[in-house]
């Protein structure tokens, strides 16, 4: 007698990515069990042109629950303009009513709405892709990942990552003209082998181009990016993060066409530090504007903390000696970073 393999009800939704249909039991009627075994060959046949017709209706032989295991991988590459261009091999199956959507991994941004597949003029290889246009859709700051999903379904499929291509964000300009708020989109494979895409989003953003550190000062150069960012006459702003959030205020030179030149106050800072070690705020202000994140938008590296690392100044502070570090956050926004030195190390 063959055997009818079942699935958790959980792993599939009826009607959605797939069909639950009743179990069928053993025939425990002698009369109906003879019927059954007449049949012989025939009912077998039967069988297997049903259940190919039902993977057929269901889409299963493409993303369904046999997907389920092996989620389908996606290749991303960022194109002319910073847009994004997914796409899946010939080699997969990717029904047509499904599309590809970014989930954000904070609560309070939506879902972005289904992204169609298309099949490129690319010489007939079966290969879809799908288009992130960066002049059509406008994502909040922080990380997506990659999702499938059936058009109108509330379920979605992680996918895996496959080639990321990200050169194009080597390009000096590929942050944008000047005129333009600071917008970037950078796709990466996370740690468990998904796909993402970290953004930001800054209506106006300084970008420090170079960090010098010699032995008496710290020197910041950059660019002011957005419509309204050079509007104003600036100052440079260090705030402590923590204990009172202590403010030094220092004058900042800014260009015509937004280019700025900053000379961090060290002396002012070390007077400052509380002990221990500390972080300070590092931002542009302007008179009655918004104050504007120091940061380093620019680039293909998700997380550059390891990367981008700044020598130290050593000063004298209010208990002894201070060492005075640049560095980034995880968002990529510059901060100062006060320490105590211990045995003369910082």
């Amino acid at each position: 007698m063959s055997r009818v393999r079942r699935a958790p009800r959980e792993i599939i939704t009826h009607g959605e990515d797939g069909l639950v249909v009743r179990d069928r039991r053993p025939v425990e009627n002698d009369a109906e069990r003879g019927r059954t075994a007449a049949l012989g060959p025939k009912s077998g046949r039967a069988s297997s042109k049903a259940a190919a017709g039902l993977r057929r209706l269901t889409g299963l032989s493409g993303l369904g629950v046999a997907r389920r295991s092996r989620p389908v991988t996606v290749d991303c590459r960022v194109v002319p303009g910073g847009s994004l261009a997914f796409e899946v091999s010939a080699g997969q199956s990717v029904p047509r009513n499904w599309q590809l959507a970014l989930h954000p991994r904070s609560e309070n941004v939506a879902a972005t709405a289904g992204i169609q597949f298309e099949q490129p003029d690319t010489g007939g290889d079966r290969s879809v892709r799908a288009v992130l246009d960066k002049r059509h859709w406008d994502l909040a700051e922080g990380d997506w990942d990659v999702f499938l999903r059936r058009a109108g379904g509330s379920r979605s499929h992680p996918v895996r990552a496959g080639l990321v291509e990200t050169a194009r964000l080597l390009d000096p300009a590929a942050l944008g003209p000047a005129d333009e708020a600071g917008r970037t989109w950078i796709p990466y494979a996370t740690d468990g082998g998904g796909l993402a895409v970290r953004t930001w989003r800054r209506p106006a953003h300084a970008e420090v181009v170079s960090v010098e550190v010699d032995d008496h000062a710290i020197r910041l150069k950059g660019s002011l990016h957005g419509r309204t960012a050079r509007a104003y006459h600036y100052r440079f702003l260090a705030r402590l993060q923590d204990n009172g959030g202590h403010l030094i205020d220092a004058p900042c030179f800014v260009e015509q066409h937004g280019g700025f030149h900053i000379t961090v106050p060290v002396d002012a800072v070390a007077e400052l530090h509380p002990g221990g070690a500390a972080l300070w705020d590092l931002r542009l202000s302007a008179y009655g504007g918004p104050e504007i994140r120091l940061a380093m938008l620019a680039g293909d590296l998700v997380d550059r903390r390891d990367v981008s690392v700044f020598p130290a100044l050593r000063c004298a502070g209010p208990g002894g000696v201070l060492s005075l570090r640049p560095q980034l956050t995880r968002d990529h926004d510059l901060v100062l970073r006060t320490a105590d030195t211990v045995l003369g190390r910082g």
